[in-house]
């Protein structure tokens, strides 16, 4: 019995990639738009009410109809660890299908089986260039140069600061970059 339903398995065709569908959306729409010579990164998700946490940078891929998604295909060279997720329309919630760790390779093959609309990439570990310490000391609400009792507070502290003095480079984030992202089910 087992054997009939690997031969199905393994008869299986993959799909179209369902990121490159017509009527499909993406926060960051190079990683959608079916050419590999194109990147753009991630955008950086800052939560004011989270202030035990660095932000994330994170991606998100609606498509126009919900499918079963069987396998995800991420291209970048500078993911080393992510999570992926899936929206489920039914709870209105975010749910965890898999964290991908010791990647590195251009092309990152992740199987999974999900029925969904929605699909995050998120990447929790960002480096920050220059500025770092100084950054987590002000989020913590232990430097004198972030003023405030909320992490908010405190970020803005630090970005108006360092626009006034031009060093906002020096706190800039090295956001990962990604150059496609596709989708398969099966045919």
């Amino acid at each position: 019995m087992e054997m009939a339903g690997c031969a199905a398995i393994i008869g299986q065709r993959w799909s179209e990639n369902y990121a490159r569908q017509p009527a499909t959306r993406s926060t960051t729409p190079a990683v959608i738009d079916g050419d590999l010579t194109t990147d753009a990164p991630l955008m950086l998700n800052i939560h004011p009410e989270k202030t035990y946490t660095n932000p994330s940078a994170e991606t998100e891929i609606t498509l126009p109809k919900p499918k079963v998604i069987r396998r995800i295909v991420v291209h970048s060279n500078e993911l080393k660890d992510f999570q992926l997720w899936a929206y489920d329309a039914e709870t209105n919630q975010w749910q965890f299908i898999r964290q991908v760790k010791g990647g590195g390779k251009s092309k990152i093959e992740v199987p999974v089986n999900v029925q969904t609309q929605r699909i995050k990439l998120k990447v929790n570990t960002i480096a920050i260039l220059g500025g770092r310490n100084v950054l987590e000391q002000a989020f913590k609400g232990n430097s004198k140069i972030a003023e405030g009792t909320t992490l908010l507070e405190r970020f803005r502290s630090v970005v108006q600061k360092a626009k006034l003095l031009g060093e906002l480079n020096q706190i800039e984030a090295k956001l990962p970059r990604v150059r496609e992202i596709e989708l398969f089910g099966y045919e």
